[in-house]
């Protein structure tokens, strides 16, 4: 299995207004509750429910659908998915039962599974075991960073906190660790831009953008970006290769909407090598220099002497609105 070719437009400087797609209709999805796209089919999405079947929906902005069953897990309340490298060239859907439904509210699990090619059922590869430090929390929210893997956990609450997965857990359950909180909220969903090179967490009604400096790595720290607000209510998102923001709401059938990308950040900001992680199918990781593209840069990133989820927790500045 190959990671396909993701497309430089995946940084974003603004989006058009959210504009509804083809529902999803699939018996067994009643909430989606986390949507990812797929890494080696383009134009193709992931979802899930939030309870009952461990199954994933593998879906086109058409309406069209596959099920995928994944043995060995469990759906006691999924509430969100990630799409990343794992093990090398794999392309793996990272789905996270972290919701406070669980009958154990302390414990967590990410399932990691690698991501179907075809029909038939996905393989369950790793299992994280993950404890809340702590008072047990609410979460729907998990960030897995393409570029290193790296993940965190968002809560959603009166505060909104941002936990990182312990890197060098072991097979019995780690604790996460806490990172910093966050000034928006209540967090629904999130995600990873496709190359590594900003995040969005979205609420019930608005979108936000924390661009990431690829070598100090998200800074929370800093005042987030409003991509858009007044949005119906609704419940995940993710981040197309384009550029593009999906939306999807709890409900049968799915609601599904896109935000278009109206302004790539196509102009490179680092060293060849070292800016996103654009994967090409035959050949890994694509330096930007190649590209020999003039565009609008996201303008001058700082860097950081360490990164962020080394630091400890401090006052996060206001939001502010996108351009």
């Amino acid at each position: 299995m190959v990671l396909l070719l993701l497309s430089v437009a995946s940084a974003c400087e603004r989006w058009a207004q959210l504009t509804a797609l083809a529902p999803l209709s699939a018996p067994g999805l009643d909430e989606s509750s986390g949507v990812a796209p797929s890494r080696i089919t383009r134009n193709q999405l992931w979802t899930h429910d939030d309870s009952g079947t461990p199954e994933l929906f593998r879906f086109g902005i058409d309406g069209t659908y596959t099920v995928h069953e994944v043995p060995g897990a469990a759906n006691e309340d999924w509430e969100d998915i990630a799409s990343a490298p794992c093990g090398g060239r794999e392309a793996c859907l990272y789905v996270a039962d972290i919701g406070a439904e669980r009958p154990d509210p302390t414990s967590l699990q990410v399932y990691v599974v690698v991501e179907p090619d075809g029909d038939g059922p996905a393989r369950l590869r790793e299992r994280w075991e993950l404890r809340w430090p702590g008072t047990p929390r609410d979460a729907e929210t998990l960030l897995v960073d393409p570029c290193t893997q790296e993940a965190w956990i968002v809560t959603r609450g009166e505060t909104t906190e941002v936990f990182a997965v312990d890197p060098t857990r072991g097979p019995s359950a780690t604790d996460l660790l806490p990172v910093t909180s966050l000034p928006v909220g209540p967090i629904t969903g999130g995600d990873f831009a496709p190359d590594g090179t900003g995040v969005v967490l979205r609420t019930q009604d608005a979108i936000w953008l924390w661009r990431k400096d690829p070598e100090a790595g998200v800074d929370w720290e800093e005042a987030p970006l409003l991509v858009a607000d007044g949005l119906e209510p609704g419940e995940a998102i993710t981040w197309e290769a384009d550029g593009d923001l999906v939306l999807t709401s709890e409900g049968a059938p799915t609601a599904v909407g896109r935000l278009a990308c109206e302004l790539p950040s196509l102009e490179p900001q680092c060293t060849a090598g070292g800016c996103g992680c654009a994967l090409s199918p035959a050949s890994g990781p694509l330096p930007w220099a190649w590209l020999g593209l003039a565009g609008v840069g996201w303008g001058a990133v700082r860097r950081r002497a360490s990164r962020t989820s080394s630091r400890p927790p401090s006052a996060p500045r206001s939001p502010a609105r996108a351009p």
